[in-house]
């Protein structure tokens, strides 16, 4: 009996670990929300065996041969999908309020699971006029932030999971480095022949209530998780094998990827540019089930820095901080690599070997 596929996407809240006015003691509610996104069968006639009860309920039953030795199960989840939703409520319900958060200083993390073929990377990624999840968040992020932006290179990670402040001089210096290695990239290009820039619609959607006094910055990281192996996806290096990674844990005892690339990007273009590098460095796989298969797990992290122009005394009252404050949050967005078992994807050596998940704080 054939079945829509099911695939849930999770979303999980962090409070932010780095340095703000609001009080570390703070804890969210409900950290963990699992939706299901109910994939649209084949044939509109093809027989089902997942009935949705209520918005979060759903019943499995068991084909119909052994239907007599199994009774039917229910899930619960957060929320049920149905077919007939579309990319734009998904981003609403699932990726929005966790874009409010990054705003307010949250972290955030929202991955997709399932088997090959569920749906996972078209609603995280979608097509260029039906944008997924990433795109989405994207485009509202700098809708939202396009006239309180930094200059380039104002802000500048500092290798170690945080950032620190340049002065006008050496900014003004990486700005002109930065300019004239991307006239010598646009000469090659131009030889070459560049490939098409990706782009997406844009609906224009922003986040309300954006703090109008401080400035911001967006640095997006790619990794790869392969093989219980990461990989930075955006290395510029010259080797031709991508290089291993380790995990460290920071001042503030978070763990973070070492020496990873992050790129400040002042644009949704830009940051659709570096996702589509990694893309193209990902670990794809044939298997029985899809020709174009992830076999590794893939995280895309935006980061956003803010510099706090304003705080509050312990009166209420705003005050000039007398030296900049850095509030940093970020949001990973997280591709699974399909759930099913190898029996069914016929996966042999490397590729039977499952990549674990670390979730990159």
């Amino acid at each position: 009996m054939h079945a829509p596929t099911k695939g849930a996407v999770k979303g999980i809240r962090r409070e932010k670990t780095t340095l703000s006015s609001s009080s570390d003691s703070e804890k969210p509610q409900d950290p963990v929300h699992v939706f299901c996104r109910l994939k649209p069968l084949k044939e509109e006639d093809d027989p089902s065996c997942i009935k949705v009860i209520s918005p979060t309920i759903l019943s499995l039953s068991s084909p119909t041969e052994i239907k007599a030795a199994r009774d039917d199960i229910q899930y619960i989840f957060k929320q049920i999908f149905t077919p007939r939703t579309n990319q734009k409520e998904i981003f609403q319900h699932i990726a929005y309020p966790l874009l409010k958060d990054l705003m307010s200083g949250k972290n955030g993390l929202l991955f997709t699971y399932g088997v090959t073929g569920s749906g996972k990377t078209y609603t995280l990624t979608g097509n260029q006029n039906d944008p997924g999840i990433m795109p989405r968040c994207i485009d509202t992020l700098f809708n939202t932030i396009d006239k309180y932006q930094t200059k380039k290179f104002i802000i500048k990670s500092d290798k170690m999971n945080g950032f620190e402040i340049l002065c006008d001089s050496d900014a003004a210096e990486a700005r002109n480095l930065e300019y004239k290695m991307s006239a010598r990239s646009l000469k090659s290009e131009k030889r070459g022949g560049a490939e098409p820039k990706q782009f997406y619609v844009n609906e224009g959607m922003k986040i309300d209530g954006v703090n109008e006094n401080n400035l911001f910055a967006v640095f997006v990281s790619y990794i790869e998780i392969y093989n219980n192996t990461v990989y930075d996806l955006l290395d510029d290096s010259n080797n031709k094998v991508l290089q291993s990674k380790i995990l460290r844990e920071d001042a503030q005892r978070n763990m973070y990827v070492n020496n990873v690339l992050e790129v400040e990007v002042k644009s949704a273009v830009e940051a659709y540019e570096l996702f589509n590098v990694g893309q193209k460095r990902k670990r794809m796989g044939h298997t029985v089930l899809n020709s174009e298969s992830s076999r590794s797990h893939s995280i895309f992290n935006i980061r956003l820095v803010q510099i706090v122009q304003q705080l509050q005394n312990s009166e209420g009252n705003l005050v000039i901080p007398e030296c900049n404050v850095l509030k940093i949050s970020q949001l990973s967005l997280v591709d699974l690599a399909g759930s099913e078992r190898c029996s069914r994807t016929k996966n042999t050596g490397l590729r039977l070997k499952k990549p674990v998940t670390s979730i990159i704080r």
